[in-house]
């Protein structure tokens, strides 16, 4: 922001009205009486008095320092962010001030906080290229300016904040309007340097980082990995620690759904493939309240992500502590119940279907990063990977791949992922090892678990959507003690 006729930076937040003329009030309208409630995004217009913004925080950079080479010492800083307050209206927010009244304001608030936001001053928008390419889209036909001295920002609690929380997971954009994955594939060079919409599933957060720029700033950065119906793995790379932390926290691998506005397509020319990068532009929906997010979401459950990397799913609490026993019915009620949460639970049931004698029973997956090869190319299926170049073929390690049914007197569950670490556990063999034995002994050891009752530890980890069906992940496989399955008879 250009402070009109003020070539000072450290009178800054001493003046008594805005550039434009406009008189600065203290939480009063100029006829002294107090404010009777808060201004909406599309009602807002310049010279507006005493406004008070809340709504849900869309966006949030990191801080950024303005060094003054005329008076070196008197350096400002600058925080922005996106603010909404209805479906359709959402506007952007600049906060200067000194630096450390800029580092604390950061530290008051994060992405999907709802924000009390009191006198502002109410500017047109600039329509300079720096705004076009550093800022998000907004539909309002201004932006907002917040002063050190006269302006204040809280975090906002009260009875209708959920009327704000809400727009958490309603997409700024048509969400219809969107690239698929393939399709950024597919474009390669002609969508580098694009500003694209995408949907995706997230399928892999990385470890953050902590990295030094040429400039000498710390910043940090990670990688994900999406994926959608067309490309079963895409690299996104963040910058910003508030996305990055909010990703942290509330996206969860295999389960959030994406929907992102204006991320960056970029030719990346060491992996020979299209990656894509949150800048300051871009605006993340999760988990939107769509028909396409729910497809999506449904898509990746029902693949089970056998194009990406193995994951054993190894247990992450000692199976000796899940007490709570489950029949079939039981568990399907609770696959169902969109207020489940992280639940754990055992189950004594019949293999109702264990086909290892099949042709479907192992895969080859690549040795350097565990997604499928290609039967077709021998290639790997990752297009990131190392070993996806030109004319490179990937090194195959042969792994089971093999989904089985659950059955007991209250009913079945079907085409569960029963994972490597499992059945090498449960056939006491490797998949090599496995290939090698003849037809007869895979059929013995087909009818010696078919049919036969199990001990299964499970977990069921929810959808993160309303109506939509839960995972269920097998922890465990155990032949059943005939006395425990007495003991749980009513259950089991």
């Amino acid at each position: 922001m250009s402070w009109a006729n003020n070539n000072n930076p450290s009178e800054f937040g001493t003046q008594s009205c805005w550039p434009d003329g406009t008189v600065i009030t203290s939480g009063r309208n100029v006829a002294g009486n107090v404010a009777s409630g808060p201004t909406a995004i599309k009602d807002l217009w310049p010279q507006t008095p005493d406004v008070t913004l809340m709504g849900l925080v869309l966006t949030k950079q990191d801080p950024r320092v303005i060094k003054n080479k005329n008076n070196p010492g008197a350096d400002r800083s600058v925080l922005s962010f996106t603010l909404r307050d209805s479906p359709i209206d959402f506007i952007n927010v600049s906060c200067w001030g000194r630096t450390f009244f800029i580092d604390d304001l950061a530290k008051k608030f994060k992405i999907g906080d709802i924000v009390k936001l009191q006198n502002p001053q109410i500017m047109p928008k600039s329509n300079t290229e720096i705004d076009e390419r550093y800022k998000p889209w907004t539909p309002s036909h201004f932006q907002l300016s917040f002063s050190e001295k006269y302006s204040s920002l809280q975090l906002y609690s009260s009875w209708d904040a959920s009327k704000y929380a809400d727009l958490a997971h309603v997409p700024v954009q048509d969400s219809k309007d969107f690239h698929t994955l393939g399709e950024i594939l597919s474009n390669g060079q002609n969508l580098h340097q694009q500003h694209v919409n995408i949907f995706a599933l997230v399928k892999n957060i990385g470890q953050a980082k902590d990295i030094s720029t040429k400039a000498g700033r710390q910043v940090k950065r990670i990688e994900l990995k999406l994926l959608d119906e067309t490309c079963p793995s895409m690299a996104l790379i963040m910058w910003d620690e508030p996305i990055i932390s909010y990703a942290q926290q509330h996206w969860v691998e295999r389960e959030t759904v994406i929907f992102v506005v204006d991320v960056l397509a970029k030719f990346d020319d060491f992996r020979r493939t299209m990656v894509l990068t949150a800048d300051s532009k871009t605006i993340f929906t999760t988990n939107p309240d769509t028909k396409e997010a729910y497809s999506l979401f449904e898509y990746g459950k029902s693949v089970d992500f056998d194009d990406g990397p193995v994951d054993s799913f190894a247990p992450t609490v000692n199976l000796s502590t899940i007490k709570d026993v489950y029949n079939v019915g039981q568990l399907q009620t609770k696959l169902s119940d969109i207020s489940c949460q992280v639940e754990y639970g055992l189950m004594y049931v019949f293999l109702s279907s264990f086909n290892i004698d099949g042709s479907n029973v192992t895969t080859y997956r690549c040795s350097s990063c565990r997604f499928r090869i290609l039967q077709e190319t021998g290639m790997c299926s990752n297009p990131s990977c190392s070993s996806s170049g030109d004319n490179a073929v990937a090194e195959p390690i042969l792994t089971f791949d093999l989904r089985v049914n659950l059955s007991d007197h209250t009913g079945t569950v079907t085409k569960i992922n029963m994972n490597e670490k499992l059945l090498q556990e449960l056939l006491g063999c490797s998949a090599e090892e496995f290939v090698q034995l003849p037809e007869f002994r895979r059929t013995e050891l087909k009818w010696s678990y078919l049919l036969e009752r199990c001990k299964v530890y499970f977990k069921v980890v929810p959808s993160g959507f309303n109506g939509a069906n839960n995972s269920l992940r097998l922890l465990a496989c155990q032949e059943a003690d005939p006395k425990d399955v007495c003991n749980n008879f009513s259950l089991a």
